[in-house]
């Protein structure tokens, strides 16, 4: 995402920060001053601890998303923080309904944990108490803490357990892209074509956030309008990609697949690839090994950058691959190929009519042609 700049690494996946998100320090910092513009600091330090707070939850629901798509071997490229919230980019969404379920599931499920774990110290408070603290976490006018008698461990755990059960709760809106509306998605899925429920759940998408925002504006809470568009243009989003679904399901392998490649054996030199890319208009070099079997896929973009990093001229091409190319059929959708190159992690697959090798077809393509 563009306008994002990287404030961490968790669990090896960079957690990054959208530029917009400053929005929020100012706003926290105008919120701290009183009427005459003066910083009232206990008031600001409770400001900031809140929102701090609200945003560990959100990376712990986010981790949550991303560690779960990690047992399905899908990798999460980042993890960007956003004024209204946040977002795990992952490399791709799951397929299987089940999966799909799962890690839709796992951002909510992370929030409801933490409520579990701190709601048994909400037990030994007065009830008297916790009745008006809830009434103030849902009426605040004037500041982050209470200004009734409370110690602020007592309001700091209340605090706690809440944010995560709305924010637990507020995910489970049916609404796509959210966590309820992949979940609605998933759970249509398991019955109906994935494009048929992608379209479903995208149209109950848009009509909730179109009731979020005329209740945003009723009640005059901007916060409540921004989500509700960004979930509006969002669910609009989901149908482009049913859309690509259609396509990339409808369509061969035949349709976008290059033929313009040559064979060489693996024994070849790094210094006659090169030759090979020079003279002729190529777009590939496929490497066999001394069986016939592919086993590696060049471009003249990999060649040149073994060139770059100094590797000798002379080494046998053989040498930087040690696993065998996957392989699709002609006659393959273009859908299960691509499913495949990222269950694989390959970035491309020789295409085979029967034994016949005839071409090659890569993510990029797909993508190119997709946007």
């Amino acid at each position: 995402m563009k306008g994002t700049f990287r404030i961490a690494t968790i669990s090896g996946i960079p957690l990054r920060m959208h530029w917009t998100f400053l929005f929020i320090l100012a706003w926290v910092g105008l919120a701290g001053m009183d009427n005459q513009g003066q910083l009232k600091w206990g008031h600001l330090s409770n400001l900031l601890l809140s929102v701090l707070t609200l945003f560990a939850c959100v990376i712990l629901h986010e981790l949550g998303h991303a560690l779960m798509a990690r047992r399905y071997g899908i990798k999460t490229q980042n993890i960007v923080l956003l004024p209204i919230g946040g977002v795990a980019m992952l490399e791709r969404l799951p397929v299987e309904p089940k999966q799909e379920l799962l890690v839709a599931f796992a951002g909510p499920a992370v929030n409801f944990l933490i409520a579990l774990i701190f709601f048994p110290f909400l037990l030994t408070m007065d009830p008297a108490l916790l009745k008006d603290m809830t009434s103030f976490l849902f009426n605040i006018k004037e500041g982050a803490f209470p200004p009734f008698r409370v110690t602020f461990i007592n309001w700091f755990l209340f605090f706690l357990v809440s944010l995560n059960i709305i924010v637990g709760i507020f995910n489970l809106i049916p609404a796509m892209p959210m966590d309820g509306g992949r979940i609605l998605r998933a759970l249509l899925a398991i019955k109906l074509p994935r494009h048929k429920a992608t379209q479903i759940a995208a149209t109950i998408g848009a009509i909730i956030s179109g009731c979020i925002v005329i209740f945003g504006v009723f009640e005059f809470n901007w916060i409540l309008v921004l989500v509700g568009l960004y979930v509006f243009t969002s669910a609009f989003g989901e149908f482009k990609t049913i859309k690509n679904e259609l396509f990339l399901m409808e369509n061969k392998v035949s349709q976008l697949m290059d033929t313009n490649f040559t064979t060489v054996n693996e024994n070849t030199s790094l210094s006659k690839i090169l030759e090979a890319f020079s003279n002729q208009d190529l777009n590939y070099i496929i490497v066999n090994n001394e069986e016939e079997r592919v086993v590696g896929i060049l471009t003249e973009k990999t060649v040149l950058e073994a060139v770059k990093n100094a590797v000798n001229q002379n080494t046998a091409i053989g040498s930087f691959f040690p696993f065998p190319v996957l392989q699709t059929e002609i006659n393959e959708s273009l859908q299960n190929a691509l499913h495949s190159m990222y269950k694989n992690e390959k970035s491309a697959l020789t295409v085979m009519n029967g034994k016949e090798l005839i071409g090659v077809i890569d993510r990029e393509t797909i993508h190119h042609f997709l946007k």
